[in-house]
């Protein structure tokens, strides 16, 4: 699992501005990268492919209730993981929660 002191190893300090904006999602990743491999793909298919459930399950031959379920289990290891990072990375944190680990 990501630690705080790799999060500076991500961010560069000289990093164009749009880069900066993939800051977010590139540690998303590494939390997404420790799920296990059903949730990781479920929610990759979910978050970044923007497939329904029903496309998931069709695609990978399972039903919908547990892609959905695959979904809740991966969100609910996700937002773990962040926890240690909301003293110190609060924004970071917020910026993650906001685009990819809606409530």
């Amino acid at each position: 699992v990501l630690t705080l002191n790799e999060v500076p190893d991500i961010i560069d300090p000289e990093s164009e501005d749009e880069d900066l904006e993939k800051i977010p999602q590139t540690v998303l990743m590494k939390f997404v990268s420790e799920l296990p491999s059903g949730y990781r793909t479920v929610f990759n298919l979910y978050t970044f492919e923007e497939k329904s459930h029903k496309e998931i399950a069709e695609q990978l031959g399972l039903s919908v209730y547990t892609v959905q379920d695959h979904i809740k289990n991966a969100l609910e290891k996700i937002r773990a993981y962040l926890i240690p990072f909301i003293s110190t990375c609060p924004i970071l944190v917020s910026l993650i929660i906001l685009k990819y680990v809606k409530p």
